[in-house]
């Protein structure tokens, strides 16, 4: 606010042009309102928390948080108006204008404008007490003036709230493409027209006549094919492990030893290839990946903690699909506690609200209990189409159906690995992957405008309230 009051304005104390009516509320504990539910709104700090039996006002207040509110975001309310029958807590300031001083609406949008910086005190949970609260300075306009300023207000943030509405649901329409888009993706509607022109080869019929079948140059080989040199790929490390581990203990690998390893389980029957487009097959999350499970080490040990490796928990995956960062990191020591995984390492979440959150790690890293890392046999593309196919429509419902039916769902390994997965040819995969990712960009770029627009918005807001109070809207 400017120093000068425009002409005819005054300025006072809010003590001295305010009622202060916070005899009037009263705390509630949730207990007892579950014991005294009713049809009366029950308020608090920024809003209503619940609906109560009785009321102890009646009529137009202003309400301003005493704690619990907002105090230091310029952008978001701190004061709401309530009329009619209520009950109030002790988390909010009970305030009405004085007669022929103030405006209830006027105060609501000044109490709004106001940089409580200076009248707040305490550091985890800010406190506005009646005290301070009564010594903020209120800029006053005549009467008449007022009711011209609220009604400016109200039409501009009338026009706001349309276009807010109209972001909000630019942003649900948003949501709602991306998911159709990895449904049409993981389903092979996207890339019915391509293939068309990119017909499935079969080697067998060529190696039963070799003379009688002629091979169309775009043609490619079934999604078979490439199971078999992924499995073949999955057996080769398993067998290079096994190797390893002899060598470091210094003995030679026994008679029969490859005969131990055990073949993945495929997907079970009940899934028809009618199911999937041409050339496609079902695959399981056990045969195109080792899926580990994360673990923390000892927070104990300080050694353990603060090195250059990310340490990834499910808030970390919020970016989704180039997760490089994590809030904690590990040491060496540390991460040799809680497995290394490769970049390109396909990351979900395992148990709890965020169960089936999915992120790509982009650098190598390693993960808490929470997440279910997919460490691919197959290329990056892989991961990639791995990464697409969880997050879609399909691959949530995976997760979701097959989690323990819990108030906490989990998602063990066992149950994880098992998961069925749909496989393209790999000229196919590229294709789609191509698509996506086109789109998705395209959609996250939108994204970002609609935020900075909603931000805008915010700081439009608060600039109206300003000229407002200065004199000049």
């Amino acid at each position: 606010m400017t120093d000068r009051l425009p002409k005819g304005w005054m300025e006072l104390p809010l003590g001295e042009a305010v009622e202060v009516c916070d005899h009037l509320r009263m705390p509630v504990n949730a207990k007892e309102r579950s014991k005294r539910a009713g049809s009366y709104p029950y308020y608090g700090a920024t809003g209503q928390v619940g609906w109560i039996d009785d009321f102890r006002q009646d009529g137009e207040y202003v309400l301003l948080g005493e704690d619990g509110a907002p105090f230091l975001e310029l952008t978001k309310p701190k004061a709401y108006l309530v009329r009619g029958k209520c009950w109030v807590n002790n988390h909010a300031h009970v305030l009405r204008g004085k007669d022929g001083v103030l405006l209830n609406r006027y105060l609501l949008h000044m109490l709004n404008d106001v940089d409580y910086r200076t009248h707040v005190n305490g550091t985890t949970r800010l406190k506005l007490t009646q005290n301070s609260m009564r010594q903020i300075p209120l800029r006053i306009a005549p009467i008449p003036q007022q009711e011209r300023i609220v009604a400016r207000i109200e039409e501009l943030f009338s026009a706001l709230d349309a276009g807010v509405a109209a972001l909000q649901r630019a942003r649900t329409n948003l949501k709602r493409y991306r998911a159709a888009l990895l449904k049409a993706s993981v389903e092979g509607k996207l890339t019915e027209e391509w293939r068309k022109s990119h017909p499935v080869h079969n080697p067998k019929s060529q190696i039963r006549n070799p003379q009688s079948t002629i091979r169309n140059p775009q043609s490619i080989e079934p999604a078979s094919e490439l199971l078999k040199r992924i499995l073949a790929e999955r057996r080769r490390r398993w067998e290079q492990a096994q190797l390893e581990a002899y060598e470091a203990k210094g003995k030679k690998p026994p008679q029969g030893w490859k005969d131990r390893y055990r073949e993945p389980v495929g997907p079970p029957s009940s899934l028809p290839a009618s199911a999937l487009p041409n050339g496609w097959c079902w695959a399981t999350v056990e045969q195109l990946a080792e899926v580990i499970t994360g673990s923390t080490p000892s927070k104990s040990k300080s050694e353990y903690f603060g090195g250059p490796i990310p340490f990834m928990k499910p808030t970390d995956l919020n970016v989704g699909y180039y997760v490089r960062e994590s809030d904690d990191s590990l040491t060496e020591a540390g991460a040799e506690h809680a497995r290394m995984l490769p970049a390109e390492t396909v990351l979900v979440t395992c148990i709890g609200a965020t169960i089936g959150k999915t992120g790509l790690a982009r650098v190598p890293c390693a993960t808490n209990q929470q997440i279910n890392a997919v460490v691919q046999y197959g290329g990056d593309s892989l991961s990639r189409w791995l990464y697409w196919v969880f997050s879609s429509p399909f691959g949530q419902k995976q997760i979701r159906t097959n989690a323990s039916a819990t108030t906490l769902p989990i998602l063990n390994k066992g149950r994880f690995a098992a998961l069925p997965i749909p496989i393209p040819p790999e000229p196919e995969i590229g294709e789609i992957l191509a698509q996506v990712e086109d789109c998705i960009s395209i959609s996250e770029k939108t994204e970002e405008e609609l935020q900075l627009n909603q931000r805008r918005e915010a700081r439009l807001r608060q600039a109206i309230l300003t000229s407002a109070f200065n004199g000049i809207l």
